[in-house]
């Protein structure tokens, strides 16, 4: 399936571009595409594989804590929507959490092996 200039293939023809912490929870319909690590900026992501802000998301991964029990989200973001304070506020009520933290402890990547950008 293409899109845009990305070719996507099902996950499991292509564990190398999904985290090692992920590949035994693939699924049917789970698809990647392989995408150059440098191209952080959403609209420089846009524009270089020629796919719309419209169809693209971005993922924002938050950490909560309370008391010994410390958990993660991931929340995904259109790409024409601003991932902020409103993002955390809309994780913090549903997560029972009086205030959301970045995750601190250890950068999300170390955790996912995935890139991300702030």
């Amino acid at each position: 399936m293409d899109v845009g200039k990305l070719t996507f293939v099902p996950a499991s023809e292509a564990p190398d571009l999904v985290a090692e912490p992920v590949r035994p929870h693939l699924q049917d319909g789970l698809w990647v595409s392989a995408i150059d690590p440098d191209l952080a900026d959403t609209a420089a992501f846009c524009e270089h594989y020629d796919v719309g802000l419209d169809i693209s998301a971005n993922c924002v991964v938050v950490q909560a804590r309370r008391a010994d029990r410390t958990w993660y989200a991931a929340c995904v973001v259109l790409a024409t929507t601003r991932a902020d304070g409103q993002t955390n506020r809309g994780e913090t009520s549903k997560r029972g959490k009086s205030r959301p933290g970045p995750c601190a402890s250890a950068p999300p990547s170390t955790r996912s092996d995935c890139r991300f950008r702030r």
